[in-house]
């Protein structure tokens, strides 16, 4: 069986969603970010500010290389995984890339209270948001395989959705 990638500008549920659908598909869940902390050993926010976004991305292009070899795997990609054409192109050999999609408004309530992302930094985080998902929608929707608005699901209701939309 295929991998299922899961995609989409942050707190869309890649990673809450994710852990649930790798138990209902018995398969092994990875969180990419999470994956490059353990690896440096310091958070995706210091890499950002210690390191700069060129670094960060490749240490993503590594770390999603050697993730789309896994067999049997629900693997949540960081929300700009997706600007790189070599992540997409390595991610799609044995997976299916499932966009989990969400409103400024539903991102903005789910991370209300965190500070920890490096590209919400901005003194109007609304726009922001708008801007990052005017940015990357058109390569959602020219990559993925699947497309989900999780703005009004909850991490169980999007896994259970991503679930019924694979055909295994």
């Amino acid at each position: 069986m295929k991998n299922v990638v899961l995609l989409g500008i942050m707190a869309s549920g890649k990673t809450s969603s994710g852990k649930l659908l790798a138990k209902k598909l018995s398969f092994c869940f990875f969180d990419s970010d999470k994956l490059m902390e353990k690896i440096e050993g310091r958070s995706i926010k210091t890499i950002f500010e210690q390191s700069g976004e060129a670094y960060f991305r490749r240490l993503e292009r590594s770390v999603l290389s050697g993730l789309a070899k896994e067999k049997n795997a629900v693997i949540a990609a960081g929300g700009g995984a997706i600007k790189d054409a070599s992540n997409i192109r390595a991610l799609k050999k044995n997976g299916i890339l499932v966009c989990l999609l969400s409103s400024p408004e539903a991102i903005l309530k789910r991370l209300k209270k965190d500070s920890s992302r490096p590209l919400l930094n901005s003194a109007n985080r609304k726009k922001k948001v708008e801007e990052l998902i005017s940015e990357r929608f058109p390569l959602y929707a020219k990559h993925a395989d699947l497309l989900l608005d999780t703005s009004k699901l909850t991490p169980a209701k999007t896994a259970t959705a991503v679930f019924g939309l694979l055909s295994y």
